[in-house]
């Protein structure tokens, strides 16, 4: 049988679940070791309940004391209000949306760069930053490895590890001596990392669209 105890972690932990699959949905899947992500976990918990208690107590009279809380709810002898683990919950999704866009706004490093602590963009990976700056829609796709190459929009770009897989749209297919072979609303692609080379599209007065 489950002690209290257990079961008080286990609801403490709920929030700081969702909060970190949808932090990893929006900003991707990186590689983590077990340990790493129960401290993310269990940090988002921290971090849920802690909100949760300050917004609360702004509102009522009867005042939350957040250190008894968690302290009594990993116990498991705090009274589980499913209404407030719901809502915990339900801000802990709003968080990681804030998060997601801290990071993939790379609103830290800016902030870095501004006070010039550092000239790191905040990548990890080259193909992510190229994909997350707000070149214009069109660009060009080569595809070294049928020799032909790809007037598209770039819909959707893999995570940066493996292969490197996009879905283009508006895709016109071109040889590599540039004659035209065919054209189809929707292309999926998966090439190795020295199989791709991903160009801007320039228009006929040498400027880029956007």
């Amino acid at each position: 049988m489950i002690s209290a105890s257990v079961m008080g972690i286990v609801l403490l932990m709920i929030p700081g679940i969702v909060t970190n699959k949808i932090v990893k949905k929006l900003v991707g899947d990186y590689e983590e070791e077990t340990w790493e992500s129960l401290v993310s976990i269990f940090t988002y918990s921290i971090i849920n309940y802690t909100i949760f208690g300050l917004i609360y107590n702004l509102f009522n009279d009867n005042k939350l004391e957040l250190s008894k809380m968690l302290t009594q709810l990993a116990e498991g002898s705090l009274v589980t209000d499913l209404k407030q683990l719901a809502l915990v919950t339900l801000l802990g999704i709003i968080i990681a949306y804030i998060i997601a866009l801290v990071s993939n706004k790379k609103y830290i490093n800016r902030f870095g760069q501004f006070l010039k602590v550092t000239k790191r963009y905040g990548e990890e990976d080259v193909w992510n930053r190229f994909h997350n700056t707000n070149f214009n829609d069109w660009m060009i796709v080569r595809d070294h490895k049928l020799e032909l190459y790809y007037s598209c929009i770039i819909n959707t770009f893999s995570d940066n590890t493996g292969l490197r897989e996009l879905i283009l749209l508006e895709v016109m297919v071109y040889n590599s001596r540039g004659d035209f072979l065919y054209e189809t609303p929707v292309m999926y692609i998966g090439r190795e990392t020295n199989e791709l080379t991903i160009e801007i599209f320039v228009d006929e007065e040498g400027e880029n669209d956007g």
